[in-house]
C-alpha cells in the first residue's frame, strides 16, 4: 500500500490514498485542530510556487494562483519527506518548506487580497506594455527598411 501511495505521489494530479485523483486544483491547510481550508493568500500561494519550483516539483506559472499542478507539487513534496501522502499543507510541512505558517492559517485582509491583485494585474500590464513596445519598434525598423529599399 505505501509503494501505492508513492508511485501515486508522482503523478501530475493529485490522488487519494487509493490512487483516486482529488477534485479541482485548491492548494488547502490544515489547523493544528484539524480544520482544513482553502489558501487563499496569492503572495503564500507564490512563495510555494517559488520554492517547490526551485526544488523541480512544480512546473507551472509562478503568479499566485492555486493550479492542479500545485496541488500534485505538494503531494510530492510531502511524500519525498515522509510528511504524508495528501496534498494538504499542515505546521510540519509549512515549517519544513520555510513558509510562514501565521501567514498561511489565518486568511488575508480584503486589503491585502485587493492589493495583491492590483499589483499582480500592474504586472501582467507592464510586460505587455514592454512587448507592445518591441513590436511597435520592430515594425517601424521594417518600415524605415521598406522606404530606404524604396
Amino acid at each position: 500500500m505505501a509503494a501505492m501511495g508513492v508511485v501515486a505521489a508522482c503523478r501530475d494530479q493529485p490522488v487519494t490514498h487509493d490512487g483516486e485523483p482529488v477534485a479541482g486544483a485548491d492548494v488547502r491547510y490544515r489547523t493544528d485542530d484539524g480544520r482544513t481550508d482553502v489558501v487563499k493568500d496569492s503572495a503564500v500561494l507564490t512563495d510555494l510556487e517559488q520554492k517547490l519550483a526551485r526544488q523541480g516539483l512544480y512546473r507551472g506559472p509562478v503568479d499566485g494562483d492555486a493550479h492542479p499542478q500545485l496541488a500534485a507539487a505538494v503531494q510530492k513534496y510531502k511524500a519525498q519527506n515522509w510528511l504524508g501522502q495528501d496534498n494538504v499543507i499542515d505546521r510540519a510541512t509549512a515549517n519544513r518548506l520555510g513558509i510562514d505558517w501565521s501567514r498561511l492559517a489565518s486568511p488575508p485582509s480584503v486589503g491585502d487580497s485587493v492589493k495583491g491583485a492590483v499589483e499582480r494585474a500592474g504586472d501582467k500590464l507592464e510586460n505587455g506594455t514592454k512587448e507592445a513596445a518591441k513590436r511597435l519598434d520592430h515594425a517601424a525598423q521594417d518600415v524605415k527598411k521598406d522606404l530606404k529599399d524604396n
